[in-house]
């Protein structure tokens, strides 16, 4: 069983950081990502298993979320599972 691990990332230049901090006067948003190994870490592949990102899943969901309510306040409690 992989150990969830906890990263910080910027809604604003998308910076990562492994504590809690603010980046340009915001909280960063705290995403919980698969242990190395999960599915969370591993990239997108395509039906026939091509590979469709270099980015982990975990990378390109929070990504996608932060643009969904691009504008919007960070509380910096926000989590992905």
């Amino acid at each position: 069983m992989s150990a969830n691990r906890i990263v910080y990332k910027c809604a604003i230049c998308l910076d990562v950081s492994e504590e809690p901090r603010e980046c340009h006067g915001r909280p960063m948003i705290r995403c919980q990502v698969g242990g190395p190994g999960s599915e969370d870490c591993r990239p997108l592949e395509g039906e026939s298993g091509e590979l469709r990102t270099r980015m982990p899943r975990w990378w390109i969901e929070i990504t996608r979320a932060l643009a969904r309510s691009k504008g919007g306040e960070s509380s910096g409690n926000q989590y992905h599972t």
